[in-house]
């Protein structure tokens, strides 16, 4: 069984959030439409799980792969499609 632990609200979250958008902003430039903070982290003054959850919008899915090694490079682990063809 899972365990899951839920927070009160960190008023931190939206300067997490902010943080990692300028990583990954630099990371897929050539690709990047937008960032989103997406998630119960996202809700101000509710309770979550202590994840920011973000949402990167691209022009191509097929390219960001290559962004794998840079992800890696600060802490992220690619999971492809995650075991779900065409995802």
């Amino acid at each position: 069984m899972r365990l899951i632990t839920i927070l009160p609200y960190n008023k931190n979250w939206p300067i997490m959030f902010q943080s990692e958008t300028e990583v990954l902003s630099s990371i897929f430039s050539p690709i990047l439409v937008r960032i989103e903070h997406i998630g119960s982290t996202s809700i101000p003054e509710m309770a979550a799980k202590s994840i920011i959850d973000i949402l990167v919008e691209v022009t191509s899915l097929a390219e960001v792969d290559k962004f794998n090694i840079q992800m890696k490079a600060i802490g992220y682990i690619s999971k492809g499609e995650n075991g779900m063809p065409g995802r």
